[in-house]
């Protein structure tokens, strides 16, 4: 991969760069190699993940991934997610 740093250099610009995909189909793997040559070629990246980030985003995340949960319902599971996020309104329900 050729990074072109002229390009890059442009102040105040950010990129959003998502891995998205099933289970076991390399996201980690490619998210680390990206890692790497950011960091080899000295530019500033912050790697996030999601649920996570906060300790109570890190307990919600292994409660998500814990096959012991795999029933767990879709309502609730969106709620984990939102919670996570720290976006949980009130609905008045």
């Amino acid at each position: 991969m050729s990074i072109n740093r002229k390009k890059l250099a442009i102040p105040h610009m950010a990129l959003t760069v998502l891995f998205e995909g099933p289970d076991f189909c390399g996201k980690s793997l490619q998210v680390k190699l990206l890692a790497e040559k950011l960091k080899s070629s000295n530019i500033p990246y912050a790697l996030l993940r999601e649920p996570g980030q906060t300790e109570i985003g890190e307990k919600i995340r292994a409660v998500l991934l814990d096959i012991a949960n795999y029933d767990l319902d879709p309502v609730a599971e969106l709620l984990l997610y939102n919670a996570s996020r720290g976006i949980i309104h009130k609905t008045g329900c």
